[in-house]
């Protein structure tokens, strides 16, 4: 429920059966264990919680609750008794409907045990994407789903492809379960993006000038300094621009929407949706002309690409990604959307620039004004927001020199991981920070002519050593007289 406190918001939950399909895998042991202990440690998930981890490995509860605080040690924390002690395990033969049902019966008896009077349970998918359709169908058979009690998380991608993501939203659809569905976007749960709604809805300045009469163009930059590593295999098969497109999708739907009467899920996603439906689908010329794609390649102490386990030496799939986007929307036509990601880049960043045009009056072109101003939204690794201006530097001469406002979030104790949250609002059925059936068919419309005519065209691909700048990423935006804030 929520609580409200002056013009706060508290989330907090009065309790949850939290059961972790894939809870030996590497998404669980990098975020998810650590993100249900935070909850549980703070307080926003009351004590009548507890988790039962499923995977087909031999553990029992003890060995298990061991497994996890070995996890958790790895992350700093040395108490977690408490935790641990809520803490089961449960191995599931995924591909037999008995075990799922046995599974169900387990979890029965622990809501006895914690006198979880109203269920309230979580089915957290962290498993490959190929398992996820009959996990749910099993899954179904077993309980009833539409019983509002049930919920049930998806991570991404959510197919591993147009076709495969059009049949699971059927196969959804046929349940009539899209309700109890809650596909995960990690970015969306990251404290940045969660402020770029509330500083551009709540501050005058921003939205009434957020069209294409103030704007010049909105960039994205999303920069890992890490490189694929062990995850050659699944990144043969998705590449950066499925890896990565949806989460700037989604953080740019934050972005361009109207400011929303209030936070419910309904109005904001009918908004966002509106974006992904305005999106243009490039022609092959537009695409030949403003995409581009690139490899890393080997360095010191680095191994290339094509060197990973289970890359093939001949992969031409992309690490880097920049590309224009453009948009229907009558209020932002004409307005380019820049955007790059990738691996082995210089340093891990995702920030959003949006450029406002340069003033063309007498004064300005007097005194040589050439910087523009830039709202900038930073997501990560630090959290915060800049505004920047021109004005006249210190002293007796007349100078003039772009400078900044600056709210940084990085330092707060207060900031509550991506995960965290997301796993809360889950939790209490709030579905605004998770993607619909109709956002995600929209966006694979446009990820589909990209990966037809662009991602699979071997011959586009370019290289760079880690940590480069990308020339051709440069000359995209530079064609057409605009420049990288960020570079």
């Amino acid at each position: 429920m929520n609580e409200k406190k002056g013009m706060c918001f508290e989330l907090f939950s009065n309790g949850v059966a939290f059961c972790l399909f894939g809870s030996t895998g590497d998404l669980a042991k990098k975020k998810i264990i650590k993100a249900l202990f935070d909850l549980f440690s703070k307080e926003y998930i009351r004590e009548n919680f507890f988790v039962i981890n499923v995977a087909s490995r031999d553990y029992d509860d003890e060995s298990f609750r061991k497994y996890v605080s070995e996890v958790l040690k790895t992350e700093g924390v040395s108490e977690s008794d408490s935790f641990l002690q809520r803490n089961y395990y449960f191995k599931l033969d995924y591909s037999d409907q008995e075990s799922y049902k046995r599974l169900v019966s387990r979890i029965s008896e622990l809501e006895k045990k914690y006198e979880q009077n109203v269920k309230n349970r979580i089915f957290y998918l962290a498993i490959p994407p190929s398992s996820i359709k009959q996990t749910i169908s099993n899954i179904n058979s077993s309980t009833d789903l539409k019983d509002g009690k049930n919920k049930i998380i998806i991570e991404k991608p959510y197919g591993e492809n147009f076709c495969s993501a059009t049949l699971l939203n059927r196969f959804i659809k046929k349940l009539d379960i899209e309700d109890n569905i809650y596909r995960i976007d990690h970015y969306l749960g990251k404290e940045g993006v969660l402020n770029i709604l509330i500083v551009k809805a709540l501050n005058y300045l921003f939205y009434s000038t957020f069209n294409n009469k103030f704007i010049d163009n909105i960039q994205v930059t999303v920069y890992e300094n890490e490189g694929v590593d062990d995850r050659g295999k699944y990144y043969e098969g998705i590449g950066a621009f499925k890896d990565m497109i949806t989460h700037v999708l989604e953080m740019l739907s934050f972005l361009v929407i109207p400011p929303p009467s209030d936070m419910r899920a309904g109005e904001i996603k009918s908004s966002k949706l509106e974006f992904f439906k305005n999106i243009i689908i490039p022609d092959n010329d537009f695409i030949s002309k403003n995409y581009v794609k690139a490899q890393y390649l080997a360095a010191e102490n680095i191994k290339g690409y094509k060197e990973i386990k289970n890359v093939s030496p001949n992969s031409f799939t992309e690490t880097f990604v920049a590309f224009r986007l453009e948009t229907k929307m009558d209020y932002l036509k004409g307005v380019p959307f820049y955007i790059k990601f990738g691996k082995r880049m210089k340093e891990k960043l995702t920030r959003i620039d949006v450029v406002y045009k340069k003033s063309d009056n007498d004064f300005s072109k007097k005194y040589f004004i050439d910087e523009p101003n830039v709202l900038t939204f930073v997501i990560q690794p630090d959290v915060g927001i800049k505004f920047s201006f021109n004005a006249k530097s210190a002293g007796a001469k007349f100078c003039v020199e772009s400078t900044e406002l600056k709210k940084d979030f990085g330092s707060s104790n207060l900031i509550i991981s991506d995960y965290e949250r997301l796993i809360i609002d889950a939790v209490n059925g709030d579905k605004t920070l998770f993607l619909s059936s109709d956002e995600m068919s929209c966006m694979w419309r446009y990820i589909k002519r990209i990966d037809e005519i662009f991602i699979k065209d071997g011959s586009r691909l370019e290289f760079y050593k880690p940590g480069e700048v990308i020339e051709s990423a440069d000359n995209l935006i530079k064609k057409d007289g605009k420049k990288w804030i960020y570079i």
